[in-house]
């Protein structure tokens, strides 16, 4: 294993090496940001610093080797992806080189080295198992080049990336997602329970409500159940379900795992894992007030119409790179890999074609619902409008009041420009339709749900560029508040209900 200290790509912040130049002109010290085989970036007191290595002399014990150079290249982040996903990707991209790959466990995490047919090392890989939290406290530490997490970075963690050096840090060239989560609510297969109402998991959760009967269950103490504090999905549950204001009585666990086996063997106990993490677990659908009912599903999940999914995210900031592992960034975006992280028990991003004999619910919901600010007449219109379309799984949602995307989205934004390019939908009409919640007055809101759409067909046409085949054809439309996915009384309910759907005609 000799070969693994001909680089050292998990950099420490802590140790320092010198780069002079040939002749003695300039010295400047730093610690190692990345080293491709001819370009050498380091951190130093002026910032981040690149120079041609070939014309440096450089002292300290990370000062990369000049001959025999190994590509080296590595991530931190969640363990449910770090120790999973990650490397089912990075074997299935090697074998798609013709690479055998080799995993060996270090501490707090593992090393893969990818050999090449005639037995030379291709390239190396590290990752550091951890938190979503710690992740991020690697990468702005310059001991990890790449973060994979389960919730978008956070406005602090913008301004100190920024601090850093590293700008952009939410922009698609710096951001990607490799695949679908959720967070899913279990209980103990001991209870009959299928449906847990999310207004009353919110309250739960603060502390308003602490027995079962509150559920319209036998009465009996409800116990709520976290994994760790700085996990992703711990996180984003103490975010926006619990909105900052858990109760003390929650009970969080070192591991997902523990948490699981905990519900498991207590009929009382409400747990909120990651979807490929319910083990023996009985996992619930999600009902709101108004009897609209969710599951978490790979359809649901990929639709975004599930209430708490939650995207995949790797984040590599601009720093020198081995050519090999930007290959690996892109390869993690084709089909071959989103069908390996469908079999690691993610949801993959392919796009569903989703039929109107799966959507009799919604459209119930809508009749139920409809008002008196001529919600039929728009129902009705709808209807005639898709007849003869069958809508996609690629959605796209809005921050509330505004034409701004949330990640997910300009991910989706991507895809569909992509599959455009490559004519996959030539000689067809697609069809962005455009919804809103239902706050406010109605002819706004169908206003507003035709602006998002017209916005998403304008980035798209700006990102395809002269690229837009001219038998492709791109329309939009707008419902307003006609058709709504969930009940508006939450934050999550109205964000669900401001969307934007993609519908092919047959």
């Amino acid at each position: 294993m000799a070969v693994l200290f001909l680089f050292g790509g998990a950099v420490s912040a802590d140790t320092e090496i010198t780069l002079t130049s040939v002749g003695g002109g300039l010295s400047v010290s730093g610690s190692l940001i990345g080293y491709d085989g001819e370009y050498i970036e380091i951190a130093s007191r002026y910032g981040s610093l690149t120079l041609t290595y070939a014309n440096v002399e450089c002292t300290g014990a990370d000062c990369p080797e000049r001959d025999g150079f190994v590509p080296r290249f590595s991530m931190s982040g969640e363990a449910a992806v770090i120790d999973v996903l990650i490397p089912a990707l990075w074997e299935g991209f090697a074998r798609s080189k013709g690479w055998a790959t080799k995993f060996d466990p270090v501490e707090g995490g593992q090393i893969s080295v990818a050999m090449s047919p005639d037995g030379e090392t291709a390239a190396v890989l590290e990752l550091t198992s951890g938190t979503t939290t710690k992740g991020f406290a690697d990468l702005f530490a310059h001991r990890s080049w790449s973060v994979v997490v389960t919730r978008e970075v956070t406005p602090d963690e913008l301004s100190l990336a920024s601090r850093q050096g590293m700008r952009d840090l939410q922009s698609s060239e710096r951001s990607q997602i490799i695949g679908l989560d959720a967070i899913t609510p279990i209980v103990s297969p001991l209870r009959k329970t299928r449906t847990l109402s999310l207004m009353q998991l919110q309250r739960a959760l603060k502390g308003e409500v602490s027995d079962w009967a509150d559920f319209g269950e036998a009465p009996g103490p409800v116990e709520l159940h976290l994994g760790p504090t700085d996990a992703g999905t711990t996180e984003t549950v103490l975010r926006f379900l619990a909105e900052g204001e858990v109760a003390p009585s929650v009970t969080f666990h070192d591991t997902e795992q523990a948490l699981t086996n905990a519900v498991v063997r207590n009929r009382n106990a409400i747990g909120l894992v990651s979807f490929l993490r319910t083990g023996g677990a009985r996992a619930v659908g999600l009902r709101d007030d108004c009897g609209f009912l969710t599951a978490p599903s790979a359809l649901g999940i990929k639709t975004e119409d599930y209430p708490l999914t939650t995207p995949v995210f790797l984040y590599v900031p601009q720093r020198i790179m081995p050519s090999v592992f930007k290959e690996f960034l892109i390869w993690t975006r084709l089909p071959a890999a989103q069908l390996i992280v469908r079999r690691a028990g993610f949801v993959d991003q392919s796009v569903l074609p989703i039929g109107l004999d799966a959507q009799g619910q919604r459209f119930a919901n809508a009749i139920e619902r409809a008002g008196t600010e001529g919600s039929f007449d728009e129902l009705q219109r709808f209807v005639r409008l898709i007849n003869d379309q069958t809508r996609l799984s690629l959605s796209f949602r809005f921050e509330a009041g505004s034409v701004n995307l949330d990640a997910q989205s300009r991910s989706n934004l991507s895809d569909l420009a992509s599959a455009i390019r490559q004519g996959r939908y030539a000689g067809k009409t697609l069809t962005l339709i455009g919804f809103s919640d239902g706050i406010g007055d109605a002819a706004a809101n169908r206003a507003l749900s035709g602006e998002r759409a017209e916005a998403v067909r304008q980035s798209i046409l700006r990102r395809l560029g002269d690229d837009l085949p001219t038998s492709v054809t791109l329309d939009v439309a707008a419902f307003g508040e006609a058709l709504p996915m969930a009940c508006d009384d939450t934050k999550i309910g109205q964000r669900i209900n401001r969307r934007v759907e993609l519908w092919l005609e047959d």
